[in-house]
């Protein structure tokens, strides 16, 4: 249930500076250990950057490709 919620808030969350600057990267963290995906990740590394926030950006950056390589490493 948890993994569905966020799946459905977070692609709003990316678009809004305050939730990005507070709990959201920690949702979206939460939604890649649930294995939840939310398309989009990768452009919300770059709008980060665009609203000055490049060490979030990095982390963000650090969690997609963490989920990335551990669903590479299922699925072969």
């Amino acid at each position: 249930m948890e993994k569905e919620v966020l799946g459905l808030v977070i692609p709003h969350l990316c678009y809004l500076k305050e939730a990005m600057q507070t709990d959201g990267l920690k949702m979206i963290g939460k939604l890649l250990q649930l294995g939840g995906n939310s398309p989009g990740l990768w452009r919300t590394v770059i709008r980060l950057v665009l609203m000055a926030e490049p060490l979030r950006a990095l982390q963000l950056f650090a969690m997609i490709s963490t989920h990335s390589v551990r669903k590479m490493g299922r699925s072969g």
